[in-house]
């Protein structure tokens, strides 16, 4: 469909498909007790456990504009709620809070803002070199940790899953940098 002055692309950075992808990579590996219990006590149980018991399919997963531009057509701006139908339904701050583990108050962060890559986290340098932390990097590290019988921790894995769940959902730039 060519863009005319009433139609819009449709931009958008988020997409399930990788953390799906990365789920299925690892589901098998993760059924260790050990990194099972670590992943239930993550913050983010409630979004993993969707992947991780297999609640989301491939095809549901993808992006597709349609269903973009659905709920942004069903949004309404008066009564700031998503209309599907004849009802009204609003995302609350308790349910970002629950869906994925985050306190519900707060530091403000910049997210425009440049920041440094952390020193002295284990985490941070026993598997990044250099100033950023791309999502490449973190999933080339996830690859080690899980794979790696000798050194595996499942601490690092839950880490670098959550580090995952960062650099796909909440703080990714243009080139898959966690900023």
């Amino acid at each position: 469909m060519a863009e005319t002055k009433d139609t819009v692309k449709t931009q958008y950075r988020a997409s399930l498909h990788p953390w799906y992808v990365t789920m299925e990579e690892y589901r098998n590996v993760l059924h260790d007790h050990t990194k099972t219990r670590l992943m239930n006590h993550s913050p983010f149980w409630n979004f993993m456990k969707i992947f991780y018991h297999g609640g989301m399919k491939k095809k549901d997963c993808k992006k597709v504009d349609e269903d973009i531009r659905r709920m942004i057509n069903a949004y309404n701006v008066e009564q700031k709620g998503f209309m599907f139908g004849e009802r009204l339904r609003i995302i609350s701050v308790d349910d970002v809070s629950n869906i994925f583990g985050v306190p519900k108050e707060g530091v403000m962060l910049n997210a425009a803002a440049h920041i440094t890559k952390p020193e002295g986290n284990f985490i941070i340098n026993t598997y990044f070199k250099g100033d950023k932390v791309t999502k490449v990097m973190i999933d080339d590290a996830l690859r080690v940790a899980i794979h790696d019988k000798k050194q595996q921790k499942p601490r690092d894995v839950v880490c670098l899953l959550t580090m995952s769940i960062f650099a796909t959902f909440f703080f990714c730039g243009s080139g898959s940098t966690l900023s």
